[in-house]
């Protein structure tokens, strides 16, 4: 083998390395693609499948070319590599190469617009976010109309960097939603299972893997180890999560549908709360110019203002960490990491956990978070530490507004500089 350098191009991926992480895309094939198949002159638009009507086999529709049809399917199914804000659209009009209509035809053209509009997507890994693994697991009960079949949707992460996606129709008809929703788990479940396995050859042990479920009922039926006369119509083979929760591999939480990142991948949704989902799944529309200033200024990891400040009071609200008089700082802090893996915490900076620990314990001893946070900040660049404390002043009103932001280079991470940053953030 021969070392060639960098990798910047392979197999159609576009990958952008720096110091702060890791951008992913399919521009180049895009544009291709969009010219091959002469959309290059359309008008963009906001998502890639349209709320209503939804696609039927459609029997009285005119016909259209199957060749140019399943052309244009296999283009996209290839940018899906890249693209899983396109998955759920292009799985579903691909339902429909054996008899392809002009109704049909019209919906691929609209996810050639949407592309159109949002060329330079890609997925953006952070250097900086942690390894833990986590799934999300969504089904759409009877969302076809021509078979009344369900679809799975599911997510994994490591960390906040989203590694696997999946959209597909399941084999069998649901009878009830809950089943529809636990047959999901059970193949979410499956993927989680792999990947643990894989994970494995490279030294990373995996248990208690959160599998995060917006359906109360199929998470009981899960956790259940007694078989009812409710479920046993329900195939053997998804009934082995079952075994995995019994053993403490997986832990099923349950999510709200608005925390539900795997919704998109299940049905079509509305502009706003797709594009939502879509960047809180870790994906970024950058233009190389705009992908070397984020790289060398601001570092596009999500932040605070993005994602979490709508659910900060909630969180602070909701989670109740009394500090016993005998306990640890230590071991309160792995006691509420404990409690937060029972909400939808996927995508919550560090530093708001942080926050919320700080708010929850006792304030005689607020001081002693100063040695907890401290490791983290020492790893931050100047830049980061700084904009991680301008973001927490939007929850204070104790005038940091009017701080000056040190100059570059200024921080003396091994003296009083630091210090002076926790006292900032921390309020010693």
């Amino acid at each position: 083998m021969s070392l060639m350098g960098e990798m910047k191009f392979f197999l159609g991926l576009q990958i952008h390395q720096s110091p702060k992480g890791i951008f992913i895309n399919q521009a180049k094939y895009a544009l291709e693609i969009l010219k091959k198949h002469n959309m290059d002159n359309c008008h963009s638009i906001g998502t890639p499948l349209a709320t209503k009507p939804k696609l039927d086999v459609d029997l009285s529709g005119e016909p259209v070319d199957q060749s140019d049809y399943r052309s244009k399917i296999g283009s996209l199914m290839y940018l899906t590599s890249s693209r899983p804000d396109l998955v759920q659209a292009v799985c579903y009009c691909a339902r429909y190469q054996a008899r392809p209509t002009q109704k049909h035809l019209k919906e691929v053209k609209r996810i050639f617009k949407y592309l159109k509009g949002t060329i330079n997507m890609g997925l953006w890994y952070p250097k900086d976010s942690g390894f833990e693994l986590t799934a999300f697991s969504d089904a759409d009960h009877a969302g076809c109309l021509d078979t009344r079949k369900s679809t799975s949707g599911g997510i994994q992460f490591l960390g906040d960097k989203l590694v696997s996606w999946m959209s597909k129709k399941q084999n069998c008809t649901a009878m009830s939603s809950a089943e529809a929703e636990y047959v999901a788990l059970s193949a979410s479940c499956a993927q989680v299972m792999w990947m643990r396995t894989q994970l494995q050859d490279y030294g990373f042990n995996y248990n208690k893997i959160p599998l995060y479920c917006d359906s109360q009922s199929a998470i009981a039926i899960s956790c259940n180890p007694v078989q009812h006369s409710r479920t046993k119509h329900i195939h053997t083979r998804y009934h082995f999560i079952k075994e995995q929760v019994e053993n403490g591999i997986i832990e099923l939480y349950f999510v709200r549908t608005e925390y539900q990142l795997a919704d998109m991948f299940t049905k079509a949704l509305p502009e706003d709360r797709f594009k939502y989902l879509v960047r809180r799944i870790g994906m970024r529309c950058l233009t190389p110019a705009e992908l070397e200033v984020a790289i060398l200024d601001e570092n596009p990891i999500r932040t605070l203002g993005d994602y979490t400040k709508p659910s900060y009071k909630g969180y602070r609200n909701t989670i109740d960490l009394p500090l016993g008089n005998t306990e640890s700082l230590s071991e309160a802090w792995t006691r509420f990491k404990d409690l937060l893996r029972k909400f939808p915490h996927h995508g919550i900076d560090l530093w708001l956990q942080v926050q919320i620990f700080y708010d929850r314990i006792d304030h005689t001893l607020k001081r002693t978070v100063k040695y907890t946070a401290k490791d983290w900040l020492r790893k931050m660049s100047t830049e980061k530490a700084w904009a991680t404390i301008k973001e927490l002043a939007r929850y204070e009103d104790e005038g940091w507004n009017d701080l000056v932001a040190p100059k570059e280079g200024s921080l003396d991470y091994e003296n009083s500089d630091i210090e002076q940053l926790l006292g900032w953030v921390l309020e010693l």
